[in-house]
């Protein structure tokens, strides 16, 4: 059925072909949903084409003539009719042109009334790569899993419009921007006690290579309220971030988290956090761009809630440029005098 070569990462067996997952697919493979689910490691991309032919196509005939070239795609890239197992890919060679027609009416979809990104926004995963034919917008539509192609992406250049990672935008971005609204309004309203309290993480400041990219956006906060430190005193802004270990809420409930953290794994209660984070709030040792930690240490039997201050500034340079040569206190000083006076506006 097909005259496609084999990469030498596929073992043959008969009709049976398997290529085991690599470390990075073993990982996506792992924390995968079942078909039918959404998911967080879907991978997806759409394209819009434009008919120019002298000869009317219905809806019909474009989605024969795709449905076409799909199966003839699969002929010549057979890992596109590859299931993904628990340890890897396998594909069987098929023995019929009805097998064929088979894995075609399952993996070539036509669906109306929905836009590619529309679509995208509700994506669940399928058992296989599938292609989505959206003719009321004219796009293709190619949806798969990582785990699923090899390669880093379907379309990767270095001119595409990127956009933003999701967590960036929840645990970054939209906090920061939130306390540039609050911080603007109290310096035009100096009456009112500003009071800046952020929801960090303990990954703020310890590392994982299983999710680098979580951490990392709660390292931006943490730095971000240490640059902060000194509204308290500039302006009567009260400043601080709480940096929880684990508390037991449903973020650890889908599949994808359990191994991460386990029912059984000791976490903070949300009620305990939301009383350090009260105390925080109010307490006048904090408010100056306190990092303060909280974690449930101990054993389940007699375990304590502890709380302390990161010492962050243990990090800082010991040795410098004086004088003459470093200019950034200087400037810093000219900054906060103009903070202190006018506010953010000009």
């Amino acid at each position: 059925m097909t005259t496609a070569r084999v990469h030498p990462s596929w073992k043959r067996s008969g009709s049976r072909y398997e290529q085991p997952y690599g470390f990075q697919e073993e990982l996506y493979a792992k924390i995968s949903v079942p078909p039918g689910e959404r998911g967080l490691f879907l991978v997806a991309s759409y394209v819009g084409f434009k008919y120019t032919g002298a000869q009317k196509k219905t809806t019909e005939d474009f989605a024969r003539l795709f449905k076409q070239a799909w199966i003839q795609t699969r002929h010549q890239f057979p890992a596109l009719a590859a299931l993904a197992g628990p340890n890897g890919k396998v594909y069987e060679t098929p023995r019929s042109t009805a097998q064929v027609e088979e894995w075609a009416r399952e993996t070539f979809r036509v669906q109306h009334d929905l836009t590619g990104a529309e679509l995208f926004r509700d994506l669940k995963k399928t058992a296989f790569i599938t292609l989505h034919y959206l003719p009321e917008s004219r796009e293709l539509f190619l949806q798969t899993e990582h785990h699923h192609l090899d390669g880093r992406g379907l379309m990767d250049s270095a001119d595409a419009a990127v956009g933003q990672y999701k967590t960036y935008a929840v645990n970054t971005i939209g906090p920061i921007r939130l306390a540039q609204i609050a911080i603007d309004y109290w310096l035009q309203n100096r009456e009112v006690k500003g009071n800046l309290l952020w929801v960090a993480s303990l990954g703020g400041y310890v590392h994982s290579l299983h999710t680098p990219m979580y951490f990392s956006s709660k390292a931006a906060v943490v730095s971000f309220v240490r640059s902060l430190g000194t509204l308290r005193k500039l302006v009567g802004i009260r400043n601080a971030a709480v940096c929880p270990g684990a508390v037991d809420t449903p973020i650890f409930h889908p599949e994808y988290c359990r191994d991460r953290v386990r029912p059984s794994d000791m976490k903070l209660t949300p009620k305990q956090c939301a009383e350090v984070m009260m105390r925080v709030l109010q307490e006048p040792q904090y408010g100056d761009g306190n990092i303060v930690e909280t974690l449930l240490v101990g054993r389940k039997e007699n375990a304590t809630v502890n709380v302390r201050e990161v010492p962050l500034e243990a990090l800082y340079p010991t040795v410098g440029p004086v004088g003459e040569d470093n200019h950034l206190l200087e400037e810093e000083q000219k900054f906060a005098k103009q903070l202190a006076e006018k506010g953010l506006r000009p």
